[in-house]
């Protein structure tokens, strides 16, 4: 019995060292922004600006599925044409409080920091807020990413060089073939049946453990 409580004892001291040790971490170290992959499918985005880096933002959107509403007195080419063409909806005005009025995703994209700050100021503080130009007023910030199939790989230096972000991200994808894509659709698979099966905890995390190291070196 005295074993037993010894082996309890250590095992709580072991947990308590654990948490105090990640908490003294988090005091030092500086809060950075927490990446996360997020759902824009059918999600209401608010654009504010019409120019060339509010078209990007937009092309990234769009391709994500995500409802675009764009609020500009003027639209470049590109955006009219998607507006024409139903993609998106343009609002030909000044934005005002209204219009950020339930959206899931706000971007500010002109090349007027006023205007930027204003969008920054008047969403409500539950809404997702990115400042193009100015990342540090938003609490979103676009990181440069590539994506094929289920993989995506992102890279974010939180607004110290957005080109060596691009760069760094197009390195650390361009090893990764079609092939490997395609062994990432059977590794899902393999995960779902290994998930649903009768196994024991360890067990499936061994299994999974040996999926993901055959995929890493095969």
């Amino acid at each position: 019995m005295i074993q037993r409580l010894n082996k309890s004892l250590q095992s709580e001291l072991s947990k308590q060292l654990i948490i105090k040790g990640l908490f003294s971490h988090f005091k030092k170290g500086k809060i950075t922004m927490l990446p996360l992959m997020i759902d824009v499918k059918n999600k209401p985005i608010v654009v504010i600006g019409g120019g060339k880096i509010a078209f990007r933002r937009i092309s990234v959107f769009l391709t994500q599925g995500a409802l675009i509403e764009v609020v500009s007195p003027s639209v470049i080419d590109e955006i009219k044409l998607l507006s024409e063409d139903k993609q998106l909806n343009w609002i030909q005005k000044e934005a005002d409080k209204e219009d950020l009025a339930g959206a899931f995703l706000i971007v500010a994209a002109t090349d007027n920091k006023d205007v930027n700050e204003w969008a920054a100021k008047t969403a409500h503080q539950n809404q997702l807020v990115n400042i193009a130009g100015q990342a540090e007023l938003g609490n979103v910030q676009m990181p440069s990413f590539h994506q094929k199939g289920r993989l995506t790989v992102a890279v974010s230096t939180e607004g110290a060089s957005p080109t060596l972000a691009k760069d760094l991200c197009q390195q650390f994808f361009d090893p990764f073939d079609n092939e490997f894509i395609s062994k990432l659709d059977e590794l899902f698979n393999e995960r779902q049946q290994i998930k649903a099966s009768p196994l024991s905890q360890d067990e499936k995390k061994e299994f999974l453990s040996r999926l993901a190291r055959k995929s890493i070196n095969s």
